[in-house]
C-alpha cells in the first residue's frame, strides 16, 4: 500500500513488482502497461462552491478556477510543479484542504468512496 503517485518510484527502486495506476496522472514511462479499467472522473469540491452544484464539468471548467487551485502532487525527483495550489503529499492531507475550500481534486469515479 501506498499513496498517491508513489506507484511508480515503488516500481523503478524494485519495491514493486506490479502496481494499479492512473492514467494520464501517473508516470507510465518505461513500464509495460495494461488497461484493466477506463472510468469517468469526479471533481471534488467545498459544499458552498458554484461549480459543486453543476452536474456535469469538463477538466477545462476545473482547471483554473481562481480561488479553488488545484493541489500539487510532488514530482518523481520531490519538486512540485508550479502553481498557485496547496502541495500535498497525501490523500488525508487532501481531503482536509477542499473543505476549507483550499482546493479542489478530480479523482477517478472509483476513489470518491475515501473521499
Amino acid at each position: 500500500m501506498c499513496e498517491v503517485g508513489e506507484q511508480a518510484r515503488l516500481l523503478r527502486d524494485g519495491h514493486a513488482d506490479v502496481a494499479l495506476m492512473h492514467r494520464p496522472f501517473d508516470d507510465l514511462a518505461g513500464f509495460d502497461t495494461e488497461d484493466l479499467c477506463v472510468e469517468g472522473q469526479v471533481a471534488i469540491l467545498p459544499a458552498g462552491h458554484p461549480l459543486a452544484s453543476r452536474d456535469q464539468l469538463t477538466m477545462a471548467d476545473v482547471r483554473d478556477v481562481p480561488d479553488l487551485p488545484i493541489a500539487r502532487w510532488p514530482r518523481l525527483d520531490g519538486s512540485y510543479p508550479e502553481g498557485p495550489g496547496p502541495e500535498v503529499h497525501t490523500r488525508s492531507q487532501l481531503a482536509q484542504l477542499v473543505a476549507p475550500g483550499k482546493t479542489l481534486l478530480v479523482i477517478p469515479a472509483s476513489s470518491r468512496a475515501w473521499q
